[in-house]
């Protein structure tokens, strides 16, 4: 078992110490984009950087291979060879998850089937979704000094997602969200623990980490102002900035504008613009920027343009909901973060969450890119695309 205590440096921020080493048949498996170490060595020796950058590509652990790299090659070109890069700041939760029949009533109490621990959190899901997906993925957040903070970061590790910026909590507890199962739908209560710990003072210890990404992606699992000054400080600093408002909360307006992309669900929007107006007047009013997902029925957006477009949802035997809206966010920016148009990304984005709901747990279910890749292949006629 690792020794967390023996990582962490003077300001409680891990070491970013060793990544899991997948073997080529394990990263075929998982759909991680390998690379020719031939071409990438002729890739770099070609491009003005001294022989050091060349090093840290090819020796780095996950959470630093490139990061010391100059902009000029933190491009399309490098993101060919190694996958975007995408940041989470967010939520790392152990989801304590009880199934029933169905859902209790208000004042009811029923039996329930089972209870499991398992790793969650908006912030931590979503990082997993989308290295599953062949991102190269950095977790910002906060654990506490226990248990369940030691279990989830050995998780996250072990899906491929860097945690070097995990700051671990002496006396603080780990995040946790109580989730009921049944009937193929789910209620959560979330505990927020260290989550709260995310805050002002700990974005200014790592926010100029940020740069380094491709995207940063939020949810609303951690303090509201540390939400809105990331958005601020990634939009003054060009950042693609994906903003996932749940729970649901108000956002304000400034931050709407700023955010390169807005991803309620129905509910969520209707609480952050108001339920007076329909959906697709709100997809119209933020044309490629706003996407609202709506469950069973898929999601939907609007283009530049002003056409609003419908991505059917895949068909699927429904165990488990609680990752999907995960999942699609997650898909959805690696999607966007690799330059695809919105129509790609939303039908990419919304196969991957339809298939997450097919396993049990957050997690459990998440695919990799070449389950996506083939059920898009078996599945393109259902994804009709109206008006």
């Amino acid at each position: 078992m690792t020794d967390y205590d023996s990582r962490r440096t003077g300001n409680g921020l891990l070491d970013t110490g060793s990544t899991p080493v997948w073997s080529t048949q394990e990263k075929i498996d998982r759909g991680v984009k390998l690379v020719d170490v031939r071409r990438l060595y002729t890739f770099l020796m070609h491009s003005p950087v001294q022989m050091r950058y060349a090093a840290n590509a090819a020796h780095g652990s996950a959470a630093s291979r490139g990061r010391n790299l100059p902009y000029s090659i933190r491009c399309e070109e490098w993101r060919d060879f190694m996958g975007v890069r995408i940041a989470v700041v967010g939520s790392i939760n152990m989801d304590m998850t009880v199934t029933a029949e169905r859902i209790p009533h208000k004042g009811e109490t029923l039996l329930g089937d089972s209870i499991s621990y398992i790793p969650g959190g908006k912030g931590a899901n979503q990082a997993v979704a989308m290295a599953r997906l062949g991102a190269e993925v950095e977790m910002f957040g906060c654990v506490g000094d226990d248990g369940n903070g030691r279990r989830l970061l050995q998780n996250l590790e072990s899906e491929g997602v860097g945690t070097g910026h995990i700051k671990i909590l002496e006396n603080i507890p780990t995040g946790i969200a109580l989730i009921t199962v049944g009937e193929g739908d789910n209620t959560i209560i979330v505990v927020p623990g260290a989550n709260a710990k995310a805050d002002m003072a700990y974005i200014q210890e790592i926010q100029d980490e940020l740069i380094n990404y491709d995207m940063v992606v939020l949810q609303h699992e951690i303090p509201l102002d540390t939400v809105h000054y990331v958005v601020d400080y990634c939009f003054h600093k060009g950042i693609p900035v994906v903003l996932n408002p749940a729970p649901a909360a108000i956002v304000p307006k400034e931050v709407i504008e700023k955010a390169t992309y807005l991803t309620p669900n129905e509910h969520e929007a209707a609480l952050i613009f108001g339920g007076e107006c329909p959906v697709e007047d709100l997809l119209g009013k933020y044309p490629g920027k706003l996407v609202v997902t709506q469950g069973s029925r898929g999601v939907a957006a609007a283009l530049q343009s002003g056409e609003v477009l419908h991505i059917a949802a895949r068909p699927a035997k429904v165990v488990d909901t609680t990752g999907a809206g995960d999942t699609l966010n997650g898909a959805f920016c690696v999607k966007a973060a690799e330059g695809a148009g919105l129509q790609e990304a939303l039908v990419y984005a919304n196969t991957a969450a339809s298939i997450s709901t097919e396993k049990f747990g957050a997690q459990g279910g998440m695919p990799y890119a070449a389950q996506v890749e083939e059920e898009l292949k078996k599945h393109l006629e259902i994804f009709a695309v109206s008006r």
